[in-house]
């Protein structure tokens, strides 16, 4: 345009030639014009481009196939593979205890069967009696606490059918307090594993919902939280691996944000130090890690605040570990809204 002004000017110097350079400047001026729209049309559509990596680049539509951030399914330990062999020792704890009554002893055969068959009648019907049982052997100072791990090994199975979910978080409550406090108590000194196996057993009341209302309150939680950092820092690797469990589930249930924060502690600080725990607990503190991470920014910026490393991970020869650790690195990296 302003190219054709100045061949105007040149044709008014000279005459007739002038015009012909002034249509020449308009057919320019024309030709600018084309140009500039055609700008602007480009810059319209790197605008249109701009904002549509930017509205895939959020925490509510980039892809995280390994962390599984929406699911609502706890992890449970349901194997009941070793239950004869439970049983085996348990009886000989028992049997020849005056305390215990033969039907007692054939409610114990009961649950076997019920338990073998549990994953294809998942609500088998309890033996009569059954409750009071084990209520008796746990708490009913029947065995010493260093026999009772067999009974809490066949209660982590017990608790997955929701009728005795229902029963030992609410009318038996009792039952679980004296557990706390007999296992964890800075006064005894319980086998391992009795801590790792009770744990077990408040993982798996995450499987329905009446156990999970009763352990996310605000009197149990703090328990939960007592199970874990015990867990997390214990040698033995069974007791990590439940804790690093109990940590998921919590963070599949959890709503109150400073509760998540506990755990996101926990969890971070475990994670700074990768060569304490096996791949399956590595994965697991990973998956949690995740749920807490998603739509999170003040859990972002605690991970930041505490130096989260995830190197260890994101080098790992274990394909789970190291997905992991990309797709929490992405949530990272990645606003959690525009």
């Amino acid at each position: 345009g302003g190219l054709g002004n100045n061949f105007g000017g040149l044709g008014n110097n000279f005459g007739g030639l002038g015009n012909n350079f002034g249509g020449l400047g308009n057919n320019f001026g024309g030709l600018g014009n084309n140009n500039n729209n055609n700008n602007n049309n480009n810059n319209s559509n790197n605008n249109n481009s701009n904002n549509v990596v930017k509205e895939k680049e959020t925490h509510s539509n980039i892809k995280l196939p390994t962390l599984s951030v929406t699911s609502k399914i706890p992890s449970l330990f349901s194997s009941t593979k070793t239950v004869p062999k439970i049983i085996k020792k348990l009886n000989s704890f028992i049997e020849n205890l005056d305390t215990i009554s033969e039907e007692e002893l054939q409610i114990i055969q009961s649950l076997k069967d019920c338990f073998i068959k549990r994953k294809s009648e998942p609500e088998y019907p309890i033996p009569s009696g059954c409750f009071n049982l084990f209520e008796k052997l746990l708490v009913g100072n029947v065995l010493p606490i260093d026999k009772i791990f067999p009974v809490l090994d066949l209660f982590r199975i017990l608790v997955l059918h929701p009728t005795a979910n229902q029963y030992f978080t609410s009318d038996k409550i009792s039952i679980i307090d004296t557990l706390f406090d007999t296992l964890f108590s800075n006064d005894n000194k319980p086998p391992v594993a009795c801590l790792w196996l009770f744990s077990r057993v408040i993982s798996n009341m995450f499987s329905h919902r009446f156990g999970r209302k009763v352990l996310l309150n605000k009197t149990y939680f703090p328990k939960v939280i007592d199970i874990i950092i015990n867990g997390l820092g214990s040698n033995t690797k069974q007791f990590k691996h439940t804790a690093a469990t109990l940590s998921y589930n919590c963070c599949v249930f959890i709503r109150d944000e400073e509760d998540q924060m506990e755990i996101l502690t926990a969890v971070i600080q475990s994670l700074n130090e990768p060569e304490k725990y096996n791949d399956e607990s590595k994965f697991t503190l990973l998956m949690c890690l995740g749920r807490i991470l998603f739509k999170n920014e003040e859990a972002i910026e605690i991970a930041d605040a505490l130096e989260l490393q995830l190197d260890p991970f994101l080098n790992s020869e274990i394909n789970k570990v190291k997905n992991a650790a990309n797709e929490i690195k992405l949530l990272i990296e990645t606003p959690v809204t525009l």
